[in-house]
């Protein structure tokens, strides 16, 4: 890449050109909608994964030839 240096008139020096910076709000806001957009795709996904398997082991179970549900017994203390 090559460096261009002019002399500017109105600061009497020579710079090196180069693109204009954002300026701090647009770093910021660059930044939310960044981790917005990766926020809601993690939402997006987590809500459309099915409720197929374990959460411990990850293994798949078969929702057609489940056996019928047993009552969970809990133990509340008194």
């Amino acid at each position: 890449m090559v460096k261009r240096i002019v002399y500017c008139e109105t600061c009497e020096r020579n710079i090196v050109l180069r693109r204009k910076q954002f300026e701090h709000v647009y770093h910021e806001v660059l930044c939310l909608l960044t981790l917005m957009s990766f926020g809601l795709a993690y939402v997006i996904l987590k809500l459309l994964k099915k409720k197929d398997s374990c959460p411990n082991c990850q293994s798949k179970f078969d929702l057609d030839n489940l056996p019928p549900a047993r009552e969970f017994e809990e133990n509340v203390c008194a």
